[in-house]
């Protein structure tokens, strides 16, 4: 088996997708939508309106799709990593493997390690 130094934060990501969640599970504040709203309105709207044109939609569109596609691929490595024996698939000892990897991880550097602070 191969040793790997993933962090807890990209093997819970990796066990949360293998179980089929999806994150619209999670309730979302409107204060959140609207401050997200207001983000990209400050970076795509280039004519300053307050609105986005056809144009600054599709280029924020594009922008979006690009970051999906960037964090679906990260994603994909780390389910690779955890499917140690390549079979396109995460057995119950390569969950197993990962679940005691994470959670040794966390004993030595403390629960919050690697989590991104706000």
């Amino acid at each position: 088996m191969k040793t790997s130094l993933l962090s807890p934060r990209l093997i819970a990501a990796t066990l949360f997708i293998a179980t089929g969640l999806t994150a619209t599970a999670q309730v979302k504040s409107p204060r959140v939508d609207e401050a997200r709203r207001e983000s990209i309105l400050k970076q795509f709207d280039r004519d300053g309106d307050g609105k986005l044109s056809p144009a600054e939609r599709a280029a924020a569109r594009a922008h979006m799709e690009q970051r999906m596609r960037t964090r679906m691929e990260k994603q994909l490595e780390r389910l690779k990593a955890v499917d140690t024996d390549g079979d396109g698939k995460i057995s119950d000892a390569e969950w197993a493997a990962a679940r005691e990897q994470m959670q040794a991880w966390r004993q030595e550097h403390g629960p919050k390690a690697g989590k991104k602070q706000d």
